[in-house]
């Protein structure tokens, strides 16, 4: 008897320290919003359900942030730091905290209730060493009183399945916790049966996507309000390739929870992927007119009329998010500043998001190209038999305050991982352009040749920088 029980003793050791090594740690810290009324707290209850479908994907361990663990002791005495500063950490703290308890990812989460029928979120996921986010996701989650529950739910599992897919994709799936083998002198316990949702388990953690449709199939013909079945039917066809069924499946799905923001943004985004702007901007205007109240539809509006160039109408379209601090809603108003040429606005920093990389890149590289044209344009003008020297130089000095904005207005943003690399050649490419601006200007004061040959220099590493920056064609 002792021996069986030693031999069992060693099979679960030896399983959870495999488990230990393979299974990275993740440090959870909910951030939460101070209430306004002391009967009312806004910050929902997501600590268990997200423990759950993060454990479901079997790619980290999860650890959720408590003030009193040793490790946020011992960062606090090490730092010379009150006591209180556990209650409300930063992230500098919260990462010194996941290095002391030696994990390798701090995720931070805020969902809070927000307007009446909306949930708000808001997660960030580091990586130890890493100096910008690693994934990033923000937005608004539509409820009635009777799906909050499954708004909640579909929301962490999609978040879940989301940083599964964009930020764990290269970890390993760590197998099931084996059960251990049975004792001589016990009966063995019967297998459990060959249910649909095994079946699906099993062939997502074979890889065996195409086969995992069937079973998956039949879990939404037994429970067709299940939202988390549907998303996942979608995330699967994507991952196939199967545009075209995708798009059935979140028409079908839309059907059952037209309000859903998760439903309409993915419906946005084949809409996007499979028509020409023009059709995208008609189907998103009367897609918001049968669900006015959707920020998701909205700002995937305002997003196809900017890259179109309609910027009145994108500035109507954003017009009942004023007064609205989201980021995402302050990084479409930063957009928009860009795209009006209304450098001069100043404000706090704006947290800026890669989904939106080609709009942005459009909008810097339309201002590149006409501050370029203009440098290029007053060396023309000089080069006349009468220049009109005063003309030129109120224009060249006018040049070089504008371009001074537009570098005030590039720096306001706080690129996230997706943005780090195009913001650094873009912010470095709007001081050489600055540099070339105040030799132009210069040149028309002094009409010395030097400045001139150095404007021009300038100009051409400036452009290069921009060419640096522009988004790479999946």
């Amino acid at each position: 008897m002792r021996g069986v029980s030693a031999l069992l003793l060693g099979f679960l050791l030896c399983w959870q320290s495999l488990s230990a090594q393979q299974a990275p740690l993740m440090l959870v810290y909910q951030e939460r919003v101070p209430a306004s009324n002391p009967e009312e707290d806004p910050n929902l209850p997501i600590q268990a359900p997200l423990t759950a479908f993060l454990n479901e994907i079997r790619k980290v361990r999860v650890e959720w942030y408590q003030p009193t663990h040793p490790a946020v002791q011992q960062v606090l005495q090490a730092r010379g730091l009150a006591p209180s500063r556990a209650e409300q950490p930063d992230t500098s703290l919260l990462m010194q905290v996941a290095r002391a308890m030696g994990a390798t990812y701090m995720l931070t989460v805020r969902c809070t209730n927000g307007k009446k029928g909306q949930i708000q979120y808001a997660c960030t996921l580091w990586q130890l060493g890493r100096r910008a986010p690693l994934w990033q996701s923000e937005g608004i989650q539509q409820f009635t009183d009777e799906t909050y529950q499954n708004a909640l739910m579909s929301l962490l599992r999609t978040l879940a399945m989301r940083m599964n897919q964009e930020a764990f994709a290269d970890l390993p799936t760590l197998p099931e916790k084996p059960q251990p083998p049975p004792t001589p002198q016990s009966q063995p316990p019967s297998l459990p049966a060959d249910t649909p949702q095994k079946r699906l388990e099993q062939l997502i953690r074979e890889g065996r996507l195409r086969e995992a449709i069937a079973p998956l199939r039949t879990l939404i013909n037994q429970e067709p309000t299940n939202l988390a079945y549907r998303l996942q039917l979608i995330q699967i066809y994507r991952q196939l390739g199967l545009e075209g069924l995708a798009a059935q499946a979140v028409d079908d799905a839309l059907a059952l929870f037209p309000d859903d923001e998760t439903l309409l943004n993915l419906w946005a985004r084949s809409l996007q992927e499979s028509h020409d702007p023009p059709q995208v901007i008609e189907a998103l205007q009367h897609k918001l007119r049968e669900n006015p109240a959707s920020s998701t539809l909205r700002l995937h509006l305002f997003d196809a009329l900017l890259a179109a160039g309609r910027t009145d109408e994108a500035e109507t379209v954003l017009t009942p998010f004023q007064n609205t601090d989201l980021p995402e809603v302050r990084w479409r108003e930063y957009l928009l500043q860009g795209a009006k040429r209304r450098y001069a606005i100043t404000g706090e920093p704006v947290q800026g998001f890669g989904e939106q990389a080609g709009l942005w890149w459009t909008i810097v590289s339309g201002a590149f190209t006409d501050f370029a044209n203009e440098i290029l344009d007053l060396r023309r003008l000089a080069s006349d038999p009468a220049p009109n020297w005063k003309q030129l130089r109120e224009r060249g000095e006018k040049l070089v305050q504008q371009i001074l904005e537009f570098g005030q207005w590039v720096g306001r943003m706080q690129p996230d991982a997706t943005l780090q690399k195009p913001y650094q050649h873009v912010r470095f490419g709007a001081q050489l352009l600055g540099q070339s601006a105040q030799h132009m200007a210069r040149y028309l004061l002094s009409r010395n040749n030097e400045e001139a040959e150095q404007a021009a220099t300038l100009r051409i590493e400036a452009l290069r920088e921009l060419e640096s920056a522009q988004p790479k064609p999946e």
